[in-house]
């Protein structure tokens, strides 16, 4: 008997509850259907200034709208306008683009399944708000919406995603509609709804919607495309197709059925959009050149204080030629997968520089981005630069009037009559900005690399040699513009233009490094170091260990700088150098970037002197060469990759090919 009024008391109390639901839900919708009586009434006397204050208090100010102004992302193209970049906010994404930009499938296809009256309301759609009340209070649920477009709108701009239900709310954001649609046209209103929705997945926009649902731009969806997304706005995570593509169709084909009812497509257009098979993407960050974009980043942060926190919309348009980079990233990779195991390099930088401008072409910061610890750019981080740091010795040692010959031992009694403090000087210079401590800190290991500066530091230093002395200090930048298109810097190359060494000091330099008799002496003839029928300076080297390895080198119109090695410093295997690690991705990439550039090359200063095939500054004709009596190799031709360092020594003396030494003053190895 207890049990049997037990249940009974619980089949009483669910009932209760049950009757209580419906009680509330009834009592809901009627007040849904007084409430909108209530607007119909009063929403054309709200339209007097003080009416309107008294009944729903002051009213935002809607003057000054426009999609630019918008919170949105910063975009990076290359030079030529490719977008490398669209940097959001921790995930969130949004682009404003005119509407005229904007696909008209995709407006057909929001006006019908949003707001079929859009074009002739005043901004409420009174008729729909009454049909919209008895609709739901018929059917006992919320069946149809009111809203007009600009309403919705409003509610973005002014009230929040999650308003209240009150009636001051409801007659505020009429009022407001009411007003934007005098002081707006339709085009401007339906511009900065498109721009301002919410999509799901992170999106707000139809342009970040295109590119993170279908990988396109609202310019060019097509009919399916547009339908699918029209219909997210109204339940975004209910309809968004990565959750539940059952839903999204179901949306997709309500959104066709009314662009036909309302005379925007044929049946047969519908059918078939419906009917199309979409590839729809989830949403991911991809950058290219994604050590660049770190990079530009970091330069916009530290010399322009822009952060992509600010959602200012941000075009930037940088230095990097796309076609270079991409030549650049797969000779690295080509490199590291056909040599890396065997000599046990797996990671590479490279920088490339139009000397002219200092404007960055290409970077490559690593073999993968996206392996652990990828991201850390190797091209912006210090290593060892070894016998390529020679470049700076010996223009010191030449402008100082002080040179004499160029093997490790040679460089280090050249670096102790020109003096530490001028070598440091010089590299500074020429654009060398990681040697920081006081030059006191500096030892006589300078001259071998054995201080670190970074490939981008490399770069610099080749580049100003390559314009004759003249440093341009790594420009990423060109200009930059806000949102609504204006210019915010434009980027000046003679402001960034400094003359570090004399045009007749960088001539010689350039004229040693390219002369590839002094190449012979140790790594043979007509090898990487050299390009066919090009004059092309360049300069290897490798650190103690083999940590690292390099080469730099340059023409008139572009210097490059390339490492190879391993971050965490694990040494290369085989003894190997520069010559057989980074000159492959060196001369590869300069043969194929400067494909179509006629060879070219500097004609002499007047401030130099030419004796023979030898280069002077005045007064200098007559200092004895120390290059004399190198012995020769026990080999008859120059292999590296099945020559070790020692096979190049005779007693200790590093040998030459054949035929004895020539008598230069002027040889840089």
């Amino acid at each position: 008997m207890r049990r049997c009024y037990g249940r009974q008391h619980r089949y009483r109390h669910a009932n209760y509850h049950l009757h209580e639901w419906h009680r509330r839900r009834r009592v809901g919708l009627q007040r849904n259907l007084i409430v909108a009586f209530i607007v119909l009434l009063t929403v054309p006397l709200l339209t007097v200034p003080a009416v309107a204050a008294q009944t729903v208090g002051d009213l935002p100010s809607i003057t000054g709208l426009a999609s630019s102004g918008l919170p949105q992302d910063m975009l990076i193209f290359d030079r030529h306008g490719n977008l490398l970049a669209d940097v959001g906010d921790q995930g969130d994404h949004r682009v404003a683009v005119p509407l005229s930009y904007i696909s008209p499938n995709l407006i057909n296809a929001t006006i019908a399944i949003e707001d079929h009256s859009f074009y002739a309301n005043s901004g409420v759609d009174f008729g729909a708000v009454l049909r919209a009340a008895l609709a739901d209070y018929a059917s006992h649920g919320i069946k149809q919406g009111g809203s007009t477009i600009s309403q919705q709108l409003v509610k973005q701009l002014f009230i929040g995603p999650h308003p209240d239900n009150s009636l001051q709310r409801k007659a505020k954001e009429a009022v407001l509609a009411l007003e934007m649609n005098r002081r707006y046209t339709k085009s401007q209103i339906l511009e900065m709804y498109l721009n301002t929705i919410f999509y799901g997945s992170q999106t707000y926009g139809i342009e970040a919607a295109a590119h993170s649902y279908f990988q396109t731009t609202a310019h060019d969806l097509n009919l399916a495309q547009a339908s699918l997304l029209a219909g997210l706005p109204q339940a975004p995570t209910q309809y968004n197709p990565l959750i539940n593509l059952a839903s999204a169709k179901k949306r997709q084909l309500e959104v066709l059925n009314a662009m036909v009812q309302y005379h925007f497509i044929s049946q047969k257009e519908a059918d078939a959009a419906y009917a199309l098979k979409l590839t729809i993407h989830s949403p991911i960050n991809q950058y290219q050149a994604p050590y660049f974009v770190d990079y530009v980043l970091q330069t916009l942060r530290q010399q322009y204080h822009i952060l992509p926190s600010d959602r200012r919309g941000y075009r930037v348009y940088t230095s990097l030629d796309l076609n270079l980079q991409h030549i650049a990233e797969q000779v690295v990779r080509d490199q590291i997968a056909q040599k890396g195991n065997y000599y046990n390099f797996h990671d590479a930088a490279l920088v490339s520089m139009d000397p002219k401008t200092g404007e960055i072409l290409a970077m490559v910061g690593g073999d993968n981005y996206s392996r652990p610890g990828g991201w850390i750019n190797m091209a912006n981080t210090p290593r060892q630069p070894g016998s390529t740091f020679k470049i700076y010795t010996y223009t010191a040692a030449i402008e100082s009037r002080q040179f004499n010959m160029t093997l490790n031992i040679p460089a280090i009694k050249t670096e102790l009559r020109v003096g530490i403090p001028n070598v440091l000087n010089m590299a500074r210079r020429m654009g060398v900005t990681h040697l920081t401590q006081p030059d006191d800190n500096y030892s006589l290991s300078l001259t071998l690399g054995g201080y670190e500066v970074t490939p981008v530091d490399m770069a610099t230093g080749a580049s100003t040699l390559a314009d004759l002395g003249t440093r341009h200090m790594p420009a990423p930048i060109v200009s930059i513009k806000d949102a609504s298109g204006r210019d915010v810097f434009s980027y000046d190359p003679s402001k960034n233009a400094y003359q570090a060494v004399s045009p007749d000091v960088a001539f010689i330099i350039g004229s040693i490094m390219s002369d590839d008799r002094n190449r012979c002496l140790e790594f043979g003839c007509h090898g990487d170091l050299t390009l066919p029928g090009r004059h092309v300076a360049a300069k290897t080297g490798t650190t103690q260990l083999f940590k690292d390895n390099w080469t730099i080198g340059f023409t008139p119109t572009l210097a490059t700088a390339v490492w190879i090695g391993n971050p965490d410093n694990t040494p290369l295997s085989h003894n190997s150098t520069g010559i057989v690690g980074a000159a492959p991705i060196w001369h590869k990439f300069m043969q194929q970037a400067l494909a179509g550039t006629p060879d070219q090359w500097y004609a002499k200063p007047a401030g130099v002197h030419q004796v023979g095939d030898n280069y002077f500054l005045p007064g200098t004709e007559n200092v004895r060469s120390q290059v004399l009596g190198w012995p020769t190799c026990r080999f008859g031709s120059y292999n590296p990759y099945n020559l070790t360092y020692a096979d190049t020594l005779v007693d200790g003396v590093p040998c030459i090919l054949g035929g004895g030494a020539r008598r230069v003053s002027s040889t840089v190895r």
